[in-house]
């Protein structure tokens, strides 16, 4: 008997209201943005981590130039501000460069791929007692919100 009143009602429900859908469309526009500020920031991190990855190479692969040339280790040293000194070209075995010379080509080499590389790249080396220091700096505005620059250091100390 209820089933025959149901069957029978003049106002017989036959889809969703335009007010579900706008509903369930608000609720999915909100899920979408959530994953698209998700992807932006993830995008952001990966960039950060890259710089930083740079800078671990670069640091690294300066140390290795100058364990090239042991007896003027200490004369690798170099600021923030410094420009890139001049050099000739050492980079083929059939080239014949003195222990200075190979020096200034790989600084000049190193700090070529700084500023190269990352983002207002600058690098200093500096002895300190018995250790060399040697810092890669890096601007890294793009992983930020608001757009400041932050400049992000790495920092390798080894023994001279």
């Amino acid at each position: 008997m209820l089933s025959t009143v149901f069957r029978n009602s003049p106002k017989k429900q036959q889809g969703s209201s335009l007010v579900e859908v706008m509903v369930a469309l608000l609720v999915l526009a909100v899920g979408l943005l959530g994953v698209l500020a998700m992807q932006v920031r993830s995008n952001q991190y990966g960039q950060s981590s890259y710089y930083y990855a740079q800078a671990v190479f670069l640091a690294n692969d300066i140390a290795d130039a100058m364990r090239t040339t042991p007896g003027i280790s200490n004369g690798y040293g170099v600021l923030f501000n410094d420009p890139i000194p001049a050099a000739k070209t050492c980079d083929s075995v059939s080239i014949s460069c003195t222990a200075g010379e190979l020096r200034d080509w790989n600084l000049n080499k190193w700090l070529t791929n700084v500023a190269r590389f990352l983002p207002d790249g600058k690098a200093s080396i500096e002895t300190i007692g018995d250790s060399t220091v040697i810092t890669v700096r890096f601007n890294d505005a793009k992983a930020q919100f608001d757009g400041k620059e932050k400049f992000y250091e790495y920092v390798l100390v080894t023994d001279a």
